[in-house]
């Protein structure tokens, strides 16, 4: 999905909520944003994120 002012407005919504809030992954500071200009459905681009995830979440 490209990031629309739909989209962008959505998330801006639910980032606001309680329910976001009291998640215990954002309380602890363990939510990383990523580009949404991606399509996540085929293997490539699934192995591709799956290098992206582990430097975000292990940057060196």
């Amino acid at each position: 999905m490209h990031e629309t002012e739909e989209t962008t407005t959505a998330t801006k919504v639910l980032l606001a909520t309680r329910v976001w809030s009291t998640l215990p992954a954002v309380k602890n500071g363990h939510v990383y944003v990523m580009n949404s200009r991606r399509n996540y459905d085929d293997p490539v681009t699934r192995e591709r994120l799956l290098d992206e995830l582990g430097k975000m979440m292990a940057p060196q």
